[in-house]
C-alpha cells in the first residue's frame, strides 16, 4: 500500500512555502450579479480578485486557493475562468448549499480546477470546459487533504455529463458517474470512478485509485459477482472520451459496476471494478486495454494494433455474439489478446 508521501503532488511542494504568507479575503472588484458568482465566494485560504464584466466572471487566485460557494451555476451565455500562477497551480472551489453545481456554460483554466459538491455536479449539453485540469467531485474533501496535496474524497452525489470536458487531466469522481457528452484530455489522464471514498494519484503516467479502503489494482474482481446487469450503472459512458491514459473503476455498490456503451479512445485503457459486473460495449481503441472484475461482458468492439488486450474475470466472462477483439498489425508483430476466468466462460 502506497504511504502519504506518494499521494503528494508537485501542487503540495508548492503550497507548503505559498500557505505560509498567504492572505485571507478576497478582493471584490465590481457587484457580483454574475449567477456564477450571486452566492459567494468566501475565501477560505489563499487570495483571490474577482471581476465581472460582460457576462465573464474571472477570479484571479493564489495557488492553492481554497473558495467556499453557497451555490455555483454558470448559465449558457456565461463565462467562469480561474486565472492561477500557472499551469501546475490549483484551486479548490468547496459547494455547500445542497444544490448541484450546473455548468451549462463555459468554465475556462489555465490550471487545476476542484469542484467539489457533495450534492453532484452536472455539465449541461452546451458546456465547454477547458482547463488544464479538471477534478469534478459529488463529494466532500478536507482542508488537511487539500493542504497535503493528497486527492482523497467522500462521495455522497452523482456527477454526470452532457458537453464537452478538456484539460490534460480530467476526473469525474461520484457515488454514480455518467458521460453522455466528449471527454477529452490528448496524452493526458482522465478517470471516471464511483465509490463512497475515493483516493486518487497519478504514477508512471497513469491515474491509480483506492476505492473503499481496496487498492483498486489488488482488489478488483474480488467482490460479489452480479447475475443481473440490467439496472443502473455506477460508471456509465455513451460519449466519447480520448486520453492517453484512461481509467474506469467502481466499488462493489452495483451490480453493474461499469458500462461502456460509447467511445474509448486512449494508449491505456483500463476498466477495473472490485464488484459488480462490467460491459464492454461500444468502441474501445487502445495499445493496451485490460479489464477486470467479477463479471465481464464483451458486447463490442475492441482494436488494439499490435497491442496487448486483456480480460480477466473472477467468475464469469462471456463474449457475445457479434463483439469482436482485434490485436492484428499489418506489416508488423500482431498483438495479444488473453482472456481468462476462475468461473465460467462463454
Amino acid at each position: 500500500m502506497p504511504k502519504d508521501h506518494e499521494f503528494q503532488s508537485q501542487r503540495d511542494l508548492i503550497m507548503k512555502q505559498h500557505l505560509l504568507n498567504a492572505t485571507l479575503g478576497t478582493l471584490l472588484t465590481s457587484t457580483l450579479a454574475l449567477s456564477a458568482a450571486a452566492d459567494g465566494p468566501e475565501t477560505v485560504w489563499g487570495s483571490a480578485t474577482i471581476t465581472i464584466q460582460n457576462g465573464q466572471t474571472v477570479i484571479t487566485a493564489s495557488d492553492g486557493t481554497v473558495l467556499d460557494w453557497q451555490s455555483l451555476m454558470v448559465a449558457p451565455w456565461e463565462t467562469l475562468e480561474f486565472n492561477l500562477p500557472d499551469g501546475e497551480s490549483a484551486i479548490l472551489n468547496r459547494v455547500l448549499g445542497g444544490t448541484p453545481t450546473d455548468i451549462q456554460g463555459s468554465l475556462l483554466s489555465n490550471g487545476q480546477v476542484y469542484i467539489v459538491n457533495p450534492a453532484g455536479v452536472v455539465f449541461g449539453a452546451d458546456a465547454v470546459v477547458d482547463c488544464g485540469g479538471l477534478y469534478a467531485v459529488a463529494g466532500n474533501m478536507s482542508l488537511d487533504d487539500w493542504m497535503q496535496g493528497i486527492d482523497r474524497f467522500e462521495l455522497t452525489g452523482e456527477v454526470t455529463n452532457h458537453g464537452n470536458l478538456q484539460g490534460n487531466k480530467v476526473a469525474l469522481l461520484g457515488q454514480r458517474v455518467l458521460n453522455h457528452g466528449t471527454v477529452q484530455a490528448g496524452n493526458g489522464l482522465i478517470a471516471l470512478v464511483a465509490g463512497d471514498e475515493v483516493l486518487l494519484w497519478e504514477s508512471g503516467g497513469r491515474l491509480h485509485a483506492k476505492i473503499d479502503g481496496e487498492l483498486l489494482a489488488n482488489a478488483a474482481g474480488t467482490g460479489q459477482a452480479a447475475s443481473d446487469l440490467s439496472g443502473l450503472a455506477a460508471v456509465e459512458n455513451t460519449g466519447s472520451i480520448q486520453g492517453g491514459s484512461v481509467l474506469f473503476g467502481a466499488g462493489d455498490a452495483f451490480a453493474l459496476a461499469l458500462n461502456n456503451q460509447g467511445l474509448v479512445q486512449a494508449n491505456t485503457a483500463e476498466f477495473s471494478a472490485v464488484g459488480g459486473g462490467v460491459v464492454l460495449g461500444g468502441m474501445i481503441e487502445g495499445q493496451t486495454i485490460e479489464a477486470n472484475g467479477p463479471v465481464l461482458v464483451l458486447d463490442g468492439a475492441i482494436s488494439s494494433t499490435g497491442g496487448l488486450v486483456s480480460l480477466d474475470a473472477s467468475e464469469f466472462l462471456q463474449l457475445a455474439s457479434g463483439s469482436s477483439v482485434d490485436v492484428s498489425n499489418q506489416g508488423g508483430a500482431a498483438g495479444a489478446f488473453m482472456a481468462s476466468s476462475t468461473g465460467s466462460l462463454v
